[in-house]
């Protein structure tokens, strides 16, 4: 199984904690921006369409009789509507959280990362790569601000 590593996370709140409680407040409505941003992104590029293999469908489903899968690398192109709908974000202490309230099956990691048997569809990480440079821009004016 693969995982995401935070670097720097613990020196970052240490180092935020130095212009007390004034800035905290802007620190976390910074965080809840790009928790917001990379949810919405990623929720976009989940109800996109595909551009990899077409299937066709067993008889007995109430599904399209067809479903253009995504390439490997691509995010997953919508089919249900299940995956957009169970993105979720919400705050947790000092951090936003961004994922899936899919658990089981855990298709939301499967495509993510990919599997044995399939190259990884990602749409969170592209997200979160797509707002870094916006939340240290915001992490940046608040520093700017509270600079003597």
């Amino acid at each position: 199984m693969k995982e995401i590593t935070l670097v720097g996370d613990k020196e970052l709140l240490e180092a935020l904690k130095k212009y007390g409680n004034k800035f905290s407040a802007e620190v976390k409505q910074a965080i809840t921006k790009t928790a917001i941003n990379i949810h919405a992104d990623a929720v976009k590029v989940v109800s996109g369409s595909g551009s990899g293999r077409l299937y066709t469908r067993g008889p007995g489903r109430n599904l399209s009789a067809t479903h253009r899968a995504s390439k490997p690398g691509d995010p997953p192109a919508k089919d249900t509507g299940n995956l957009a709908s169970s993105l979720v974000w919400k705050m947790d202490g000092d951090f936003g959280l961004v994922g899936s309230s899919i658990r089981n099956p855990p298709y939301p990691m499967w495509l993510e990362f990919g599997t044995q048997n399939m190259e990884p569809r990602p749409f969170l990480t592209p997200a979160m790569e797509k707002n870094a440079d916006k939340f240290i821009d915001r992490l940046k004016a608040i520093h700017a601000k509270a600079a003597p």
